[in-house]
């Protein structure tokens, strides 16, 4: 058995196979992966409408999600008794279901679909309206010939699909414009144009293929981006497909709806003819589609239709036309097709290596180290099998819980209440102190250290775990702020950015520290992924790291696929997918639900491997920082914890995870489709937050090129990084060496995040009452009060499930403003 520096003294939580002569518990069932995917699905759909465009809680929010822990409360509490012993879901049933809530978790918002239609559409409208000259490439004859290729044989096949004929010549029937364009680009005088005409006088009239730059963007990934030069934000297909989602439908109704581009018109002209739901065009994306059976809104009869609402006569050139009908615009899937297709195999890749990754280190996790999986542990106490005679679960079942669940669910709706003036005071969970003016007002995190604030959920997992973490969590943030205060005090220049810089610092350390932990285990899995004879459980293993380095190699791909060089890209695909393996730590040894990196990734991209690297090597590497910048809800952390459910439920590994992997995937499909859904029909990108806008305009700026202020920044991030690496370090050696060492290795990088910032009272109020309890009342006061503990955790997420469906109903689907109620969680 290995030693660690983690939680120590804590009992084996995994427990032994079925023997041949047990019968094996049900789990992996048709009905139980029938019921995870009619939940998961549903709520890739419904989670972006909640979070973002209805402004509702989060429906996921962190690694002790509220939505999952209800559902499987209630499956639990309320579904299995009305189902009866026989008929009753089992806990590897509940685990299977579980399991595929928090795949479907892990992207359907913060982890991945949020940020990533408007990483995909954002750009085109910055750029337009921003001149960053640093984001240009100058295009060198090579260059400029491979655009102009690709220009002339988009040309070819709009050629192609305008004869509709097939005689290798436009007529003016077939050629949008008609005789006048044909009269312009007509070189033989023979009054058609050949194919070879009809291109030369496209490339003619196309900026792009006169420009002699272009961004330095993947152009694939984007929408909005042309080949070569600015776009132009006047083209009405620009307007239809990148101002449409930025903005919306604008308030227009499908009854209110006017003539314009993409718009179906149904009208009837002077001669009686009967036009039915025509196309209507305008501009270049006209040469995209046949002429016959569209309304051409640049030519003399479309112009005089244009901006006219049905039920109307117009006089037109051709004589007065009535609009019968006109449907606004659909959401252009044909736009998004493309770029989703090119951001497939991130998303392929980032799955299947976060999935594998959690099956690989979960026996040196549970057997060796034996890690308390805080988080995982309270769920499964929620599902876990009732005891003979008894319908609920033992936890579940228990009257600490029961009142617990009760007050804090009590306590969160009347707080909900207050805020929204129902109720004429507020229960308080939070507190003012006086520490107002200097030398007060010079700690990093001056308004967090004087509003400490209780959330139930983060007070009830600090609980669960060892005295000497939670005290770190805490004592690492009050002990940085009084030190940074007393530093500025003296005169020294400490900014914010120094301070989680030394905190990213602390978090990469804990990476290199696991690996060495349990360095035996993988060094076993290794040997036995390339064949040499091991013990058969790391032969067992062995497929998880194979699929882990396809993921990982997939990722990397991609981005060299889109400029990056091969070196920093592997590097970069390696630092974020072991941050995250660091988050899924710390999450499976301090129970901590609320987790980020104390930065974006990219900061550290910039000081390490971007530094001097070229634009339009930087950009693709800067991708993963502008799309995967949040790591609350992301898949390899919820995956080591439905590794562990696994464990306890009997759930066979291999299948649960493939099942995983499809859903996520999936998952990911349906939530991304829903945020262009709902941005196109609604008000446009709800999102304020724009990494994107962020990180171009760093690049663009200089920031991450070279220089003598840039290298004399970037010593002092590296200075930063290497204090909190070595304050890690040093933590980790001397709790191996000391046992009366009172600091944890993993809570300085915790601390100085977001996260530790919210929660640093919540940790404090947890150790105090733990303190007490192990003094005055022993191991057993203990244990009885453990219930209690995730019955607070059960109710908050109740409450706040409460109110996120009391807003989907009053103001979802009734239409009637409600206020939010998102105080229980941090956000």
């Amino acid at each position: 058995m290995e030693t660690q520096w983690g939680s120590g003294k804590v009992r084996r939580v995994s427990e032994p196979s079925p023997t041949p002569t047990t019968p094996r518990p049900r789990a992996f069932t048709v009905r139980a992966v029938v019921i995870g995917v009619l939940l998961a699905l549903p709520l890739a759909w419904l989670t972006p409408w909640n979070d973002w465009y209805l402004d509702n809680a989060y429906l996921f929010n962190n690694f002790l999600p509220p939505l999952a822990t209800t559902v499987l409360l209630l499956l639990a509490a309320v579904v299995n008794p009305l189902l009866g012993p026989r008929r009753r879901l089992a806990r590897g049933e509940l685990v299977v279901i579980a399991a595929l809530l928090l795949a479907v978790g892990g992207v359907v918002s913060s982890g991945f679909a949020r940020y990533w239609s408007g990483v995909v559409a954002g750009p085109a409208r910055m750029l337009a309206r921003t001149n960053h000259d640093a984001l240009k490439l100058p295009l060198d004859e090579a260059r400029a010939e491979a655009a102009l290729a690709r220009m002339r044989a988009h040309a070819e096949r709009d050629a192609a699909r305008l004869d509709a004929d097939g005689n290798g010549r436009l007529d003016a029937d077939e050629a949008w414009g008609s005789a006048e364009r044909i009269a312009a680009a007509d070189r033989d005088g023979d009054g058609t144009l050949t194919r070879e005409e009809y291109v030369l006088a496209r490339l003619a009239g196309d900026d792009a293929a006169q420009a002699t730059w272009t961004w330095a963007l993947p152009g694939d990934l984007f929408l909005g981006l042309p080949p070569a030069g600015p776009s132009d934000a006047n083209d009405a297909e620009y307007q239809h497909v990148v101002d449409g989602y930025l903005d919306g439908a604008r308030g227009v109704s499908a009854a209110g709806a006017r003539i314009g581009h993409r718009a179906r018109v149904t009208w009837r002209a002077a001669d009686g003819v009967l036009h039915e739901r025509e196309l209507a065009l305008s501009g270049d994306e006209r040469e995209h589609h046949p002429a016959a059976g569209a309304l051409d809104l640049d030519a003399p009869l479309g112009a005089a239709l244009r901006g006219h609402r049905a039920g109307v006569v117009v006089a037109t050139p051709l004589g007065p036309v009535e609009i019968l009908a006109v449907e606004p615009p659909g959401v252009p899937w044909y736009a998004w097709a493309a770029p989703a297709l090119a951001w497939a195999p991130l998303v392929i890749g980032l799955c299947l290596a976060s999935i594998a990754a959690a099956f690989l280190v979960r026996r040196q996790w549970l057997e060796h180290e034996r890690l308390p999986y805080p988080v995982a542990a309270a769920t499964f106490s929620l599902i876990d099998d009732p005891q003979p005679g008894r319908r609920l679960p033992p936890v579940v079942g228990d009257r600490g819980f029961g009142v617990a669940l009760a007050i804090a669910a009590a306590v969160v709706t009347w707080r909900g209440l207050a805020a929204m003036d129902v109720v004429p005071f507020t229960i308080a969970l939070e507190v003012r102190l006086p520490l107002d003016g200097q030398p007060w007002e010079k700690m990093y995190e001056w308004w967090m250290q004087v509003n400490p604030h209780l959330f139930l959920g983060m007070l009830a997992m600090a609980f669960l775990i060892p005295l000497d973490l939670s005290f770190s969590l805490w004592f690492f943030f009050v002990a940085t702020n009084l030190i940074v205060m007393a530093l500025r005090t003296g005169g020294h220049e400490i900014s914010f950015h120094h301070v989680r810089h030394v905190g990213f610092g602390a978090f990469a350390m804990i990476a290199p520290l696991v690996l060495w932990l349990g360095r035996r285990w993988y060094l076993a899995v290794a040997a036995a992924a390339f064949g040499r004879r091991t013990d058969a459980a790391a032969r067992a293993a062995a497929p998880w790291l194979w699929a882990m380095i396809g993921g990982l190699a997939t990722m990397a791909a991609w981005l060299v696929a889109h400029g990056a060089p091969v070196v920093e890209a592997i590097g970069m695909v390696l630092m974020y997918v072991g941050f995250l393996l660091v988050i899924a730590r710390i999450l499976a040894e301090a129970g901590v639900p609320f987790l980020q990196m104390p930065e974006n990734i990219n900061e550290l991209l910039y000081t390490t491997i971007g530094f001097g690297l070229p634009v339009a090597a930087l950009l693709p590497l800067a991708l993963i920082g502008m799309c995967l910048l949040d790591a609350r809800e992301a898949v390899l952390p919820y995956a080591v914890d439905a590794s562990y459910l696994a464990e306890r439920g009997a759930v066979p590994p291999r299948r649960l995870a493939a099942t995983m992997l499809v859903v996520a995937l999936a998952g990911a499909a349906i939530a991304c489709a829903a945020v262009v859904w709902f941005a196109y029909t609604g008000s446009g990108h709800s999102d304020t937050f724009t990494p994107y806008q962020y990180e171009l305009d760093k690049i663009a700026n200089g920031d991450a090129a070279g220089g003598v202020a840039s290298t004399a920044r970037r010593a002092e991030d590296f200075w930063c990084y290497g204090l909190g690496a070595g304050v890690t370090a040093a933590c980790a050696v001397a709790r191996t060496l000391l046992s009366w060492w009172p600091f944890h290795p993993l809570a300085l990088g915790v601390a100085l995040s977001y996260p530790g910032a919210h929660g640093w009272a919540s940790f404090l109020v947890a150790w105090a009452a733990k303190a007490l309890i192990m003094r005055y009342g022993g191991v057993g006061l203990y244990r009885r009060l453990v219930p209690v503990a995730i019955g607070l955790a059960a109710g908050e997420a109740l409450a706040v499930c409460g109110f996120a469906v009391a807003k989907i109903v009053i103001q979802g689907i009734h239409g009637v403003p409600i206020a939010t109620y998102v105080n229980a969680l941090p956000s």
